[in-house]
C-alpha cells in the first residue's frame, strides 16, 4: 500500500487490518492537505471532517457520500457520537473570524445536522473526545503549547 492513499477514508478488517475499501476523494476533493480530521459512526453513518473545508462528510458504511453538513465552525479536529448526537470540535467561526485560532468550541449537533448547542473555550479543544460514562470528556490544549505540555481534560455531563 503506497504511503499516501488516494482516498482520505481506508477501512480495514479488523482482525486482520487487511485494507476492506477507500473511499471519500469524491467529497474531500483533489487538492492538496483534503484529508479526514476525525470520524464517528452514528446508526448507519460515517462522519468524517473536512479541515480545509470546514465542513462534515457523512458517507453510507458502504462509502457512498450522502450528504455534507455546514455550520459556524472552522478548522474541525474530532468527532465523537453519542445518542444520536454528533459532537464536533473545532475553532469557534467567531474566533477565525477575527484572525484568531486561540477558541476552541465544542457542537453539538443532532442526527439533521443542525447545531443544537456551542460550548466554548479559550484553549484548543480537540485533540480527543470519548464517552466515558455520562460524560463527553475532552482534551484541552494552551494555545501554541509545545508537544510534551500540559493538557487539561474537561467532562460535559449529560452524554449518557
Amino acid at each position: 500500500m503506497p504511503d499516501r492513499p488516494d482516498e482520505p477514508i481506508i477501512a480495514f478488517d479488523a482482525l486482520s487490518l487487511r485494507v476492506r475499501s477507500e473511499f471519500g476523494r469524491s467529497a474531500f476533493g483533489q487538492q492538496a492537505g483534503a484529508y479526514a480530521f476525525g470520524l464517528a459512526v452514528m446508526h448507519t453513518e460515517l462522519f468524517a471532517g473536512h479541515q480545509d473545508a470546514n465542513r462534515i462528510h457523512a458517507f453510507t458504511l458502504e462509502g457512498q457520500h450522502t450528504r455534507t453538513i455546514r455550520g459556524e465552525w472552522s478548522a474541525p479536529q474530532d468527532l465523537c457520537s453519542i445518542n444520536e448526537r454528533l459532537f464536533l470540535a473545532a475553532t469557534a467561526a467567531t474566533a477565525a473570524e477575527a484572525g484568531s485560532s486561540e477558541a476552541g468550541a465544542i457542537f453539538e449537533i443532532g442526527a439533521d445536522g443542525r447545531v443544537l448547542q456551542t460550548f466554548q473555550h479559550q484553549a484548543m479543544l480537540g485533540i480527543a473526545m470519548a464517552k466515558f460514562g455520562g460524560l463527553l470528556i475532552a482534551s484541552l490544549s494552551p494555545p501554541h503549547a509545545r508537544r510534551g505540555a500540559q493538557q487539561r481534560l474537561i467532562a460535559l455531563q449529560g452524554a449518557s
